[in-house]
Order: C-alpha cells, then sequence, then structure tokens
C-alpha cells in the first residue's frame, strides 16, 4: 500500500470529511483536505459545492484568517489538486505559494472534465508528491463523478432487491405489513440509506408509491456521518392518478404531458412522453439536471427498472440478493434480468444473510 501509517491515519480523515459531503457537490467531486505538520492537524475542511472554494484552499483561507503559517506542511487531499482556471484560481498554485512541502493524495484527477496535472506541476516546483494513497477508496467516493463525461450527463444507478426466485415484490398491490414487505435485511437497508446519502434525488414509480408508500429518505445513518441534506424524492407518474397520502410531502411528480390532473399539493413538473404513455427516460433527466439533480438512485418498481434498463442503461446496478423465494403470484421483472455483455462485476459481499452485487457498465472500465 502506497504512503507510510501516518499518511494512512491523514488520508483517513480527509476522506471521512469527504463521505460526509458526499451527494451535495455536485456536477464537482467530493474532496477533503487536511493540513498537517510535525504530526499536528492545522486545519481541514472540505469542498462544499460549486462556487465555493475548493477543499485545499478553504483551508487555506482559515488558517490564514487565523494567522497560522503552513510553511512546510503536509497536506493530505483525496483528490489531486486541481491546475486549472475554473470559478476558482488552480489548487496546485494556492498550495505551493503557501509553502507546504509536501502533497498526499489520493486518486488521479483523470476525468474528461479537465486535464488535471496539479500533481505533476508541483513537483516541478520542487514539492514533494506522494499519489495513491487510499486511491481505490477515493475513487469510489467520487464514482459519479469518474463515471459521467460532463456536467449535462446525470449518473445513474438502479437499485433492486430481490429474492432467489427473482421476485421484486411478494405480490403485486399494497402489502400492509411491513416485515411482509420487506426482502431483505437490516444491514441491507442500512446500506441502501448510505446510498440515499450520496445520492440528489431517489426515484420510484407511481405503482411503488401506490403499493409502498415509501418515504424514499435517509434514517438508518447517524448524525454527522452524512450532511443531513435529504435527497430529493422523485415519483414517476406518467399517466398514473395519484393521491397526495401515497407520496412523500416533498416529492416531485414526474407526470405526462397528457397525465391526469393532479392534486394541487404536489408539485409536478411535465415529461415527454413514449408511445404506450410511458415517460421518456431523456426528458425525465433533463427535467431533473434543471433541478440540480445530477445523482440519481432508481428504486423501481419492476417496469420502471425494465425501462430503464432499455432505454437508458443505468452506469450502475446494485442488486441485492436475499435468501428468501416468494412463489406464483410474485412480481418479476419483466422480461427478467438480461444484462447481455452490457455490465460487469465490480465487486460482490454478504451483507448479514443478503449479498450486495454490484456491477457496472463496461464501457466505464
Amino acid at each position: 500500500m502506497e504512503g507510510s501509517a501516518s499518511d494512512h491515519h491523514w488520508m483517513r480523515r480527509a476522506l471521512l470529511l469527504a463521505r460526509r459531503q458526499a451527494g451535495r457537490t455536485w456536477p464537482n467531486p467530493t474532496v477533503g483536505c487536511c493540513i498537517v505538520r510535525d504530526g499536528h492537524l492545522l486545519g481541514e475542511a472540505v469542498h462544499a459545492g460549486p462556487g465555493h472554494p475548493h477543499a485545499e484552499a478553504a483551508v487555506l483561507l482559515a488558517l490564514a484568517a487565523h494567522r497560522i503559517d503552513p510553511a512546510g506542511a503536509t497536506a493530505y487531499i483525496t483528490l489531486e489538486p486541481c491546475h486549472h482556471q475554473g470559478r476558482t484560481a488552480p489548487c496546485s498554485r494556492a498550495l505551493a505559494e503557501a509553502g507546504i512541502s509536501r502533497v498526499v493524495y489520493a486518486a488521479p484527477d483523470d476525468t474528461p472534465r479537465h486535464p488535471g496535472g496539479g500533481g505533476a506541476w508541483l513537483r516541478e516546483n520542487s514539492v514533494e508528491v506522494q499519489p495513491g494513497v487510499f486511491g481505490n477508496l477515493a475513487r469510489e467516493l467520487n464514482h459519479p463523478f469518474f463515471e459521467t463525461s460532463s456536467d449535462s450527463e446525470p449518473h445513474l444507478t438502479l437499485k433492486l432487491a430481490m429474492s432467489a426466485d427473482g421476485a421484486l415484490a411478494r405480490r403485486a398491490g399494497r402489502i400492509e405489513a411491513v416485515a411482509e414487505r420487506a426482502i431483505t435485511g437490516q444491514r441491507t437497508r442500512r446500506r441502501v440509506h448510505r446510498m440515499r446519502a450520496g445520492a440528489n434525488a431517489v426515484i420510484v414509480g407511481a405503482a411503488t408509491a401506490r403499493a409502498d408508500h415509501p418515504r424514499l429518505d435517509v434514517r438508518e445513518l447517524v448524525d454527522g456521518s452524512w450532511s443531513g441534506v435529504q435527497p430529493q424524492p422523485v415519483v414517476l407518474a406518467g399517466r398514473h392518478p395519484l393521491e397526495t397520502g401515497e407520496v412523500p410531502g416533498r416529492a416531485l411528480i414526474m407526470a405526462g404531458a397528457d397525465g391526469p390532473r393532479l392534486p394541487g399539493s404536489l408539485r409536478v413538473l411535465r415529461a415527454t412522453t413514449r408511445p404506450g404513455g410511458r415517460l421518456d427516460w431523456e426528458s425525465v433527466l433533463a427535467l431533473l439536471l434543471a433541478e440540480g439533480c445530477g445523482i440519481l438512485l432508481v428504486e423501481g418498481g419492476a417496469s420502471v427498472a425494465a425501462d430503464l434498463l432499455a432505454e437508458r442503461p443505468p452506469h450502475r446496478i446494485h442488486l441485492y440478493l436475499a435468501a428468501c423465494g416468494f412463489g406464483p403470484g410474485s412480481v418479476k421483472l419483466p422480461g427478467g434480468l438480461r444484462l447481455d455483455d452490457r455490465y460487469e462485476t465490480l465487486r460482490a459481499r454478504r451483507l448479514g444473510s443478503d449479498v450486495e452485487w454490484v456491477l457496472r457498465r463496461r464501457d466505464l472500465g
């Protein structure tokens, strides 16, 4: 593993800072920075989002405000310092001008958005550079940033919970008993809430909203471990009628231009529809981007998942496989889950009695 034990300690702290801000900085990456000298923390910061100083600049500004000179210190940064002029000045130059003598970063900034190069420039200007400390963790934290090519491309994750016989639900319609409604266990639910915490919006179809009355919020995480900003609940209504009690209070409803009139208390956006009345995914995504939602988590149900896979294959699919089986009468994905050769396994692991299987589109590898 790259770096020393001290490097690992401080980079873990920088990653923890960044993780708390996950999902709140789109279309920018989430970046944490710690500045340390002689084993003592001088300052730390996390990027707050577009228009705000990058993490490195934010720390340097705070140190200057407290008249702390960081000369000779080491900067631990979860992403390679930028070396381009955007809304803010290049962080590489700011670090060098502040007298930082060593820069340790986790992941290289190698996306199509801009060329990166901060690490190389710092080396050329007599700053010691150590890349790759927990680089895989940093890339995973910012995978929506790394897996999209521009600020106008939203990142899509499809989450599906399945029984051992491929069912998405025990039966169609409303299931009152929560224990009967659930497919997966507590550890999987906490994992899904962590995914929600890193998303700008959580999306379900009208049938799921009517059957489950989902809250689509974050409840399973402890305070301080995430930003505390709830994702936007989104319900794809299409031509289907909905009542206020069937959707979360903050829900944004996507309906077709010729869809039914919905209660005035609901916030509704009208999207383009395809033959048969289904919403056009490109239209839905454009409307959500206009709302500032670029990291999207789609949680079903069956027809929504099937349409998404056919029309706009998501960047990632998270399958949560339970050991139980529901038998005849259960709800399954129309046509089954046929991934062909578009996806590859990123990881698979046990979560209690369930299995998490994460797939990523091959063209993103």
